[in-house]
């Protein structure tokens, strides 16, 4: 978001890239996020023909991966919906008496009915920036392990980060904020995985890293060994 507010322009938002209404489904930001998914499985499959399990058509495998993914994103999102209309109100009036004015935390898919082409450009852009970055980094052994790709990380972690620099620059704002956030994602997911958690949850922080766990994690590593090392 600040990156978007410095470089972009918020009254060219996202939002305002027309769609002809024959395409107008492509708002749903399932739909539109599981046809990008099928595209992105077919590439991988198509460079990568091992990675297609044995027995499987490429084209019907992807299908299916792109549906089940539309499917998950939509019980997700409903759920989230349901969080707000419901269970919070219902436990507003126990909040109130232990944690007077608490304001209830949400997990980020909460921001992509605001603006999903954000979510869906956002996605795109940090997915071919992580992937040319893990190709780098898994060539010349930057970080000492081998990244895979993005995919979890560049939908919701980075179309997040779209719909935070959408409304802080527009649709340049997001572009760019979203190809800053992209890289700050590889970085800390290899440096988290190659040096923080490398005896732990290693193979998790590959798949589910590169953010606040990743961040704080590291973090909290370096200021435990200052201590334990006086």
């Amino acid at each position: 978001g600040f990156v978007a507010s410095k470089v972009g322009n918020k009254e060219n938002s996202t939002e305002d890239i027309q769609v002809p209404q024959s395409l107008s489904f492509f708002r749903e930001v399932s739909i539109s996020g599981s046809i990008v998914l099928m595209i992105v499985f077919i590439v991988v499959g198509i460079f990568i023909p091992a990675l297609t399990p044995e027995g499987e058509v490429l084209i019907i495998y992807t299908l299916k991966k792109g549906l089940a993914f539309g499917a998950g994103l939509t019980i997700m999102l409903n759920g989230v919906r349901m969080l707000i209309s419901q269970i919070v109100p219902a436990f507003k009036g126990i909040s109130e008496k232990i944690v007077p004015d608490a304001i209830p935390g949400f997990d980020c898919p909460l921001l992509f009915n605001y603006r999903p082409n954000a979510v869906i450009i956002g996605f795109i852009v940090a997915m071919t920036t992580s992937t040319i970055l893990m190709i780098i980094s898994n060539t010349f052994n930057v970080f000492g392990v081998i990244l895979v790709p993005m995919v979890i990380i560049s939908f919701f972690e980075c179309g997040a980060a779209a719909v935070v620099a959408d409304a802080q620059g527009g649709l340049r704002g997001a572009i760019i904020g979203t190809f800053c956030a992209a890289c700050a994602v590889v970085g800390l997911v290899g440096i988290s995985a190659a040096m923080t958690y490398s005896n732990t949850i290693q193979n998790w922080i590959l798949i589910f890293g590169g953010n606040d766990i990743s961040l704080f994690g590291t973090i909290t590593k370096y200021i435990i060994s200052a201590f334990t090392s006086i």
